[in-house]
């Protein structure tokens, strides 16, 4: 990985290595797919590490500095995850020798910084300032998406003069010591400041040019239709590849090229990395890797599956349409099998009103006591909802009940958010009743059950919702709750996420919940059913509901006022053939 990403991997091969090498060909572009709980943190984070502090042990040898830019940004779609991932590059640098790893300045992330959503902007924007105005720079930037745009483009959206008095007035009452301070017209009158000074603000908006890494965790949730406005606005502010950018074709003795301008510049490697590629996003990806790359030069795609989960589909059972998109889109290099998953999974039938009921019964079965017989003990459970309402809705009946829960969701503020998230990593909160804001990358060390109250809207977050537990190795219970409305949904996830089209697991009963089997065929049945006159795709109606394409046979107006107007584009030709 670390030689192929040209970034800080042993320069001893086997012979093995060396013949997959392609002639030790250098890639723009690693694309990784691989299964949760896996270790794809450690991936980018090691060799990136190693990467930039050979980078930056040659720019002290010359004497150079990082002239204000970022050479690492990493980007992931929640603050939650943000955060884990900028601890991790913190506790990689932290362990090594001082002077071996990351700069250690008086900033309090040294060499690392994390910019999130749900905390105040202008502290983030001025510690920017700071190290843009300084020439230091920044080592490794872990952002989300939106903020990081927010951010940068802070200088150009804000009046100059206005801001420069709003800080020197902050300022000043800060100097003061004291919470009720206040100053008079005649202090703020001798108050001399710059109003067009603005402390750097206005030029961190190149700090992205010399990025040298761009990694993308959960890539295929950023370059999904939610982030694109975003992630677009980021892209932007990336250094574009020669080819795009009037490099010359020659390139000079250390790896750089110049531009027309006499201005170097070195090509970007990007990183992306997920537990799923759904096939609808396969077409953005390799869009996106083609705009940052500009050489055309297709991506190294790595693949790993857990034993047993290899797709083995033929492509004579694939659909024209996904055929072409197939032969369009770049197949991986390396297809890795490793070790069986271990994630027990568990399937519930149940009526829908009886759900909270059946969880309360799962949790005093596994709650460790002497009664429990030989279930396990679930010191935390993580409990996944569609809704904001329903994360407070159960987790109000859980409380009542005497069981420690909390909820988390969007609607939190970052401090609340992050406050559960800790107290339920330390065994404070027994349950957490979450929306899919914690389904992806979040990893909560040994959590031993993860219950789907609700199934998810899109398929892939089963399986990222499931691999929050057996994560690293360590065994987990994946419980899932299957209502009669829910059934073809879960068929469509068993479809498209578990070898054979089935999960291997029979669809079991709780004593004292079972269903009435007459009425749940009824019920499961009309939920198959669309609404009368609604037209279909051949792939179904779950597959409809969840990526759209229902459209019902009565005209819409805008069919109407489209037919409308042809008839009188129609008419206007017949009127002037008669003229003539």
């Amino acid at each position: 990985f670390g030689k192929r990403g040209g970034g800080g991997g042993s320069d001893d091969e086997s012979e093995s290595e060396s013949e997959s090498d392609d002639e030790d060909e250098s890639y723009d572009s690693i694309w990784c797919e691989a299964p949760t709980g896996s270790g794809k943190t450690a991936c980018f984070a090691l060799p990136l590490t190693q990467a930039l502090v050979r980078e930056r042990r040659d720019r002290l040898q010359r004497g150079e500095s990082l002239d204000g830019k970022v050479s690492c940004l990493v980007l992931c779609p929640t603050r939650e995850l943000a955060a884990q991932i900028g601890g991790v590059l913190r506790d990689v640098n932290d362990a090594m020798p001082e002077g071996r790893g990351l700069s250690r300045d008086d900033d309090e992330n040294g060499g690392v910084m994390t910019i999130h959503g749900g905390v105040p902007i202008d502290p983030q924007v001025e510690a920017l300032a700071r190290r843009k105005k300084s020439g230091r720079g920044l080592e490794v930037l872990v952002a989300t998406p939106g903020r990081l745009a927010d951010v940068l483009t802070r200088g150009r959206k804000e009046d100059q003069a206005e801001a420069a008095l709003e800080r020197n007035l902050l300022r000043a009452l800060d100097a003061t010591g004291r919470t009720d301070a206040s100053l008079s017209l005649a202090a703020i009158e001798e108050m001399e400041f710059d109003p067009n000074d603005d402390g750097g603000r206005s030029d961190i908006e190149d700090m992205l040019d010399g990025v040298r890494y761009l990694v993308l965790d959960e890539a295929d949730r950023l370059l999904g239709q939610p982030f694109k406005g975003e992630m677009d606005g980021v892209l932007e502010l990336l250094p574009v590849a020669k080819e795009a950018d009037g490099f010359d074709d020659d390139d000079d003795d250390d790896g750089e090229e110049e531009d027309e301008d006499g201005r170097s510049g070195k090509k970007m490697k990007t990183l992306l990395f997920s537990a799923t590629f759904p096939e609808q996003i396969l077409p953005r990806v390799e869009s996106v890797l083609h705009q940052l790359s500009g050489s055309g030069k297709p991506p190294l795609r790595l693949s790993a599956a857990l034993a047993g989960q290899l797709d083995t589909e033929e492509e004579g059972e694939l659909s024209h349409r996904q055929q072409k998109r197939l032969a369009r889109t770049t197949q991986a290099a390396s297809v890795v099998e490793g070790p069986a998953s271990t994630i027990s999974l568990r399937t519930i039938r149940l009526e829908e009103p009886r759900r909270t009921m059946a969880l309360r019964r799962l949790l005093e079965q596994n709650d460790g006591s002497a009664g429990g017989g030989e279930n396990e003990k679930w010191d935390r459970v993580l409990v996944f909802v569609s809704t904001r309402y329903s994360s407070e809705h159960v987790s109000r009946k859980l409380r009542r009940a005497g069981i420690k829960s909390a909820e988390l969701h969007g609607k939190l503020d970052q401090d609340a958010r992050q406050r559960r998230l800790d107290d339920f990593k330390r065994g404070k909160i027994r349950v957490l009743v979450a929306t899919d804001l914690a389904s992806r990358g979040l990893d909560v060390a040994g959590l031993p059950a993860v219950v789907n109250y609700d199934l998810p809207r899109s398929t892939a977050d089963f399986t990222h919702r499931i691999g929050r537990t057996g994560r690293a190795g360590k065994k987990g219970t994946a419980v899932t709750f299957v209502t009669p409305s829910s059934e073809c949904q879960f068929d469509l996830i068993e479809k498209r996420h578990f070898a054979g089209g089935t999960m291997g697991v029979e669809r079991e009963i709780l004593a004292g919940f079972e269903p009435d089997e007459d009425e749940w065929m009824v019920k499961a049945e009309a939920a198959r059913l669309g609404n009368p006159g609604a037209e279909h795709s051949e792939r179904g109606l779950a597959h409809d509901r969840m990526f759209g394409g229902v459209k019902g046979r009565r005209k819409s107006k805008k069919d109407k006022l489209r037919e409308r107007a042809a008839r009188e584009r129609a008419g206007g030709k017949k009127k002037k053939q008669k003229q003539k």
